[in-house]
């Protein structure tokens, strides 16, 4: 339960990161 619980919070930090990297990448790459 309590590994499941950890593992789970480690994948959704994992995809936040991702998807805040391509954010940045588009918002870095839209003015130019």
């Amino acid at each position: 339960m309590y590994r499941d619980l950890v593992f789970l919070l480690y994948v959704s930090f994992d995809l936040t990161k991702c998807i805040g990297l391509y954010l940045f990448k588009v918002i870095w790459y839209l003015p130019m």
